[in-house]
């Protein structure tokens, strides 16, 4: 008797095929088995390491806030107003947003731009990206699902975020922290 005729051992088409393959039953199982096992620690070390990862981020997440938080404020927000003053010269890195005519750029921490014209006061706290406007600087952090960034503001812009760091300077974060 086959093995396809014996009863409970069902054989699926890939099987099948894997067989006529190797050219013998008994060995066509065997890889067949092989597949379903590594398939199987594959599936379940990837499920395993979103939580993981989440702690991670969570954890840089909460790293950068601290070290936000620590940060000479009244430096910061001079080295936000000198970037808006000299917004035209920046060129934009990243996304172009027709829905904000106000911005100028977006300068990713990975360009020559970043290194050569964003003051130390900005670099030292290490944002993913500064976005420029005429009235306004967001520095953003891209190491969480949830937003955070620092939002820079003119003289006489109306103010908003989730917390005040000092007068023009707001934290925004979507997270509870």
């Amino acid at each position: 008797m086959t093995p396809e005729h014996i009863p409970g051992r069902p054989r699926t088409a890939f099987l099948k095929m894997l067989s006529v393959a190797v050219g013998h039953e008994r060995t066509g199982m065997k890889i067949g088995k092989i597949i379903v096992w590594v398939v199987g620690i594959g599936a379940v070390a990837y499920l395993a390491s979103w939580p993981i990862c989440g702690l991670m981020l969570v954890r840089s997440r909460s790293r950068s806030i601290q070290q936000i938080r620590q940060a000479d404020h009244g430096a910061l927000l001079l080295a936000c107003r000198s970037v808006m003053g000299n917004a035209h010269s920046f060129t934009n890195d990243g996304e172009v947003m027709p829905w904000h005519s106000d911005w100028h750029a977006t300068v990713n921490r990975d360009s020559q731009q970043y290194s050569s014209m964003i003051p130390p006061a900005i670099k030292d706290l290490s944002p993913a990206c500064v976005r420029i406007a005429s009235n306004q600087v967001y520095l953003f952090w891209i190491n969480s699902p949830a937003r955070l960034c620092v939002r820079a503001f003119g003289p006489n812009a109306k103010q908003f975020g989730s917390e005040m760091l000092t007068n023009g300077l707001w934290l925004v974060t979507d997270a509870k922290n």
